[in-house]
């Protein structure tokens, strides 16, 4: 690498390679191997997968940013709240484990992208992205002949639709972030030929998929992308014809009987299908956590770090099936609000308060990735799931790719790693 002086220059062209090396075995293994390696029912963890980049990390050496300080806060609360409530090292330890993974996912992410290397990053994302809608097809076809059904472990139609991914919700948020990038970072985006061909198919294979919160995302980036279009004069004129409808609704007194119908028809479903007593026995409801948590007394460190689960033998004791019941149960407000912050500084590192050309587009883009990535934390665990850490790191670090007859000057500035 140029700047080293004597025999430690001449292992430059062999630390590229096992950068390359390292960062594409991660990629491959994450994106293309763990879907087919779990239908296939290979008993396997994905979550060791991060500790290949160790070695690279130890190499170049912990970088002192504020991703690392709020890294470094949450595990302060985190051993606050084991200290509280009386945890074990070993429920600290395990709880830990999502840190360490998710943090050396984002050093080798921020050691190996450069403005160089993630083009072609970027590429073979798109062609991942491409080959998820024939593979979920392959993958319903052939439901009732995978080893994981006839295990007994797939018990769901809708869940043989994951693609190469751990997760059908990992596989969508990996699309819609795709999409997020080709639609509001058109500049940058031209690394890929036919961008809308890319868009239009992305976007038919999250509507395919079995995440329905990503499909939620995908109509939110939409509608962003199109309220962005309007002109000022069309979107006043829509807003006062909505507002003239509703006035004209109260006035009659028809507003409360078009909104009770659905208000009753909420509170049944709250009544029925978010059953509190489920949820505190271990059982998937997302809407009676909220209705459990909303009235009950915040919850400042939790109750303790794996209080309500055990990742050994997979047994959950409380219904916490995604990212911010389990942070807000377990580890309390301020451990929920540090792991958010983990990932807004992800987002938005300390070189966006530089101009450089395409900044507004780039924030654009990480703002609707770090958006789409909290409204997924309500269904999946994002910090513990090597993929949905892997592509947001990628996507929110596409603002380093060189836009056409940029000078060095005008692209965002970087620290140049070095072996430590």
């Amino acid at each position: 690498m140029q700047g080293m002086i004597g025999p430690a220059a001449t292992h430059g062209p062999i630390l590229v390679n096992i950068k390359r090396l390292t960062f594409g075995a991660v990629f491959v293994i994450v994106f293309l191997c763990a879907g087919p390696l779990t239908l296939l029912n290979v008993p396997f963890r994905l979550s060791p997968v991060a500790l290949l980049g160790l070695p690279l990390v130890l190499r170049y050496g912990i970088r002192r940013d504020r991703v690392l300080t709020a890294y470094i806060a949450l595990t302060a609360v985190i051993l606050i709240s084991a200290f509280l409530n009386g945890s074990s090292a070993i429920q600290v330890i395990l709880f830990m484990r999502s840190l360490v993974g998710s943090y050396l996912i984002y050093r080798l992410v921020d050691i190996y992208l450069r403005p160089e290397t993630l083009p072609s990053v970027i590429r073979w994302c798109v062609v991942i992205g491409a080959i998820q809608l024939p593979v979920i097809a392959l993958e319903r076809l052939a439901y009732n002949w995978l080893p994981m059904t006839k295990a007994g472990q797939l018990r769901l139609y809708v869940d043989a639709g994951m693609g190469t991914f751990r997760q059908d919700a990992a596989m969508a948020f990996f699309l819609v972030l795709l999409v997020i990038f080709l639609l509001f970072d058109a500049p940058r985006a031209r690394v890929i030929r036919h961008r809308w061909l890319a868009v239009v198919w992305f976007s038919l294979t999250i509507i395919i998929a079995n995440s329905d919160i990503s499909k939620i995302s995908l109509v939110m980036v939409w509608a962003v992308y199109f309220a962005r279009r309007l002109r000022a004069r069309t979107l006043l004129v829509t807003v006062a014809a909505i507002a003239l409808v509703v006035g004209v609704l109260i006035a009659f007194g028809l507003a409360n009987r078009i909104i009770e119908p659905f208000t009753v028809g909420v509170g049944g479903a709250l009544a029925q299908s978010y059953d509190v007593k489920s949820y505190l026995t271990g059982n998937y409801a997302r809407g009676a956590a909220i209705k459990y948590y909303l009235t009950s007394d915040i919850l400042w460190f939790g109750d303790g770090p794996l209080r309500y689960s055990d990742p050994i033998h997979w047994v959950l004791y409380r219904g916490n099936t995604g990212h911010v019941f389990t942070y807000y149960s377990e580890v309390g407000l301020f451990g929920w609000l540090l792991s958010v912050l983990i990932f807004f500084r992800i987002g938005f590192p300390g070189r966006f308060r530089t101009r450089f050309r395409g900044r507004q587009a780039a924030m654009t883009v990480n703002a609707l990735a770090f958006g789409g990535l909290q409204v997924l934390s309500f269904t999946t665990e994002v910090l513990n799931h090597l993929g949905v850490v892997l592509i947001y790191c990628i996507v929110v670090r596409t603002f380093l790719i060189p836009l056409d007859g940029s000078t060095d000057d005008e692209v965002p500035r970087i620290r140049k790693e070095e072996p430590s």
